[in-house]
This record gives structure tokens, sequence and C-alpha cells, in this order.
């Protein structure tokens, strides 16, 4: 297997869980029933938050999504240089 191709496929794997968070915070920013002033941030079981307001969600929403979509698309043109 070619070494890029490797490499992109390891981005690409790694861009899934940070979409997927987003799309958790999404959830929980949406349909949650809030109590309390936040939400504790937890990413790999690293704690990134302990009480993150529910007020800057979307900025984690949105930061979560967009490295992951960006992470996606530079694994998918890094397989695509490295086929040709």
């Amino acid at each position: 297997m070619n070494r890029l191709r490797f490499i992109a496929m390891i981005i690409f794997v790694i861009s899934i869980p940070l979409i997927l968070k987003a799309l958790d915070l999404y959830n929980r920013f949406y349909n949650e029933v809030r109590d309390g002033d936040g939400i504790g941030l937890y990413f790999f079981g690293v704690e990134i938050n302990d009480k993150l307001p529910y007020g800057q969600i979307p900025i984690y929403l949105w930061s979560f999504f967009t490295i992951g979509i960006l992470l996606m698309v530079f694994a998918v043109i890094l397989f695509i240089r490295a086929k040709a």
C-alpha cells in the first residue's frame, strides 16, 4: 500500500469522531432538557471544558464540525493525489 494512501486513511478515520462529536453537541443543544448552567464537554475521554455554558455550545459544535470536514476533504484530496 502506498504510504500517502495510508496517511490519507488515518486522517479520514480521525475526522469521523470529530463530526460525530459535532452531531452529539447538536443533539444536546437542540433536543436535551436543560438543567443547570451548562454541560461537561469530553472528547476521547479528555475533559475539554467542565462547565460549558449553553450559549457557547454552537461555537464548539461548529468548531468540531469544521475541523472534521476539513480533515475529511484533505484526506480525500491526499488519497486522490496518491492514486495518480
